[in-house]
């Protein structure tokens, strides 16, 4: 009984760590990005500044650590890193979706702005909650599609910028064009995340039906 409280504890340290490292690790980036870029965006944006900061420095944060989480290689061997790097891309995300919500909204992008930062929260959630569980590829599943809505914004910026032509015959209206390109700047690439893990999902169904057999 004593043995299994020692092993209960020394499980909620090893969670609290991680976590306070994350926390820290945005709080000092954000200080950092905060004295350089702060003077900036009060001058421009006096309004919205500390939101801004939130939003970018949330967004920076994601799209630095996410391409190195999915690395199998680097996973496998640093796996202390992997978690830490986790929870400050759990912490990052939220920092960058509340900086959201406190900037001015344009309602052309509004409902596919709600849409992709509701999924990218929740599919963070569901992330944690099934490598709590032990179910890793879901955890893998879920994070991917987090990244998919994290990048949005940025594969947005670049769909407007040089691939707004292959929706002239969509609609003549430029405005209806740039609501279109919105949306596919984050379902086409969450259609091709789930195509991908559909396959990963069904080699571990046959995986399974052939150890099932062999037993």
């Amino acid at each position: 009984m004593l043995q299994r409280s020692r092993d209960t504890l020394s499980y909620l340290s090893f969670q609290r760590r991680p976590t306070l490292f994350a926390v820290a690790f945005v709080v000092t980036f954000f200080t950092l990005v905060a004295v350089i870029l702060g003077p900036l965006l009060f001058k421009e944006r006096s309004e919205n500044a500390i939101w801004y900061l939130l939003h970018i420095i949330g967004g920076t944060v994601v799209l630095f650590l996410g391409p190195f989480q999915f690395i199998g290689a680097l996973r496998n061997r640093y796996l202390r890193y992997h978690r830490a790097a986790g929870y400050v891309y759990a912490v990052a995300s939220v920092a960058a979706i509340a900086g959201y919500v406190g900037l001015p909204k344009n309602e052309l992008f509004f409902t596919s702005q709600l849409v992709a930062l509701s999924l990218w929260i929740a599919c963070v959630a569901f992330a944690i909650r099934a490598i709590r569980s032990g179910n890793v590829l879901s955890h893998q599943h879920n994070m991917a599609r987090s990244f998919v809505f994290a990048s949005y914004f940025l594969t947005a910026r670049l769909v407007d910028r040089y691939g707004m032509g292959l929706f002239i015959p969509l609609a003549d209206d430029e405005s209806i064009r740039l609501a279109h390109s919105d949306w596919v700047a984050w379902l086409i690439p969450l259609i091709i995340v789930e195509a991908y893990f559909a396959y990963k999902w069904q080699a571990v169904s046959r995986s399974k039906k052939r150890v099932d057999s062999a037993a």
